[in-house]
C-alpha cells in the first residue's frame, strides 16, 4: 500500500481493541465465493473486512468494546447521583466491564475526562447543613446523658429542624 491510498482510519486503536492478553487477533470473517471464478479474491474481501472494522472501531469503539465484554455503546460515560462519591450498582458494573477489557486488552489507553453539574454542589451543601444540624442535636442528647446513635444512622424529627436551622 502506497502513501496515497493508506487508509487514514486509526489502525493502531483497531489493533489495540482487537488484541488479546496474548498478542492474537482472531477475527471471526465469513468468506464466500467460488476458487473457480476468476473474479474471486479472498485477499480483496479479508481487506474489505478489516476496512470495516477499522471504520467500526473509528465511529464507535465503546460500541465494539461492549460487543466484546458486555455493556454497548453506555460504556463511553459513567454517571454518578449528584454528590456522591462513589457510583451506583449500574454504573459500578460498566467500569468493571470496562476494567475487564482493558484486563483483556492490555494496548489500551483510555483517557477521562470529568464534568460537574451544578446540583452536585447544592447536594453537597445540603448535606453539610444535615449532618451539621445531626451534629448538634446529638451534642444535645449527649449533654443530657442520652445515647446517641452513629451520625449516618441519626435522623432529625421535625419539629428539631427549624430550631436547629437557626443555630447553624
Amino acid at each position: 500500500m502506497t502513501p496515497a491510498n493508506a487508509t487514514k482510519l486509526p489502525v493502531k486503536l483497531a489493533v489495540a481493541l482487537l488484541k488479546d492478553r496474548n498478542g492474537r487477533i482472531d477475527l471471526n470473517l465469513p468468506v464466500r465465493g467460488s476458487l473457480d471464478d476468476p473474479k474471486f479474491s479472498i485477499g480483496g474481501l479479508v481487506l474489505k473486512a478489516v476496512e470495516n472494522i477499522l471504520l467500526k472501531v473509528a465511529t464507535s469503539p465503546f460500541s465494539l468494546l461492549g460487543a466484546m465484554f458486555g455493556g454497548g455503546e453506555e460504556l463511553q460515560y459513567a454517571d454518578f447521583t449528584p454528590g456522591a462519591a462513589s457510583p451506583g450498582a449500574t454504573q459500578t458494573n460498566k467500569l468493571n466491564t470496562l476494567a475487564k477489557a482493558f484486563y483483556e486488552r492490555p494496548a489500551l489507553t483510555i483517557e477521562i475526562s470529568a464534568s460537574v453539574d451544578l446540583a452536585d454542589r447544592e447536594r453537597v451543601s445540603r448535606q453539610k447543613l444535615r449532618d451539621k444540624m445531626k451534629a448538634l442535636r446529638m451534642a444535645e442528647l449527649t449533654a443530657r446523658g442520652k445515647p446517641v446513635p452513629a451520625l449516618s444512622e441519626f435522623g432529625l424529627e421535625p419539629e428539631d429542624y427549624e430550631r436547629l436551622l437557626r443555630k447553624t
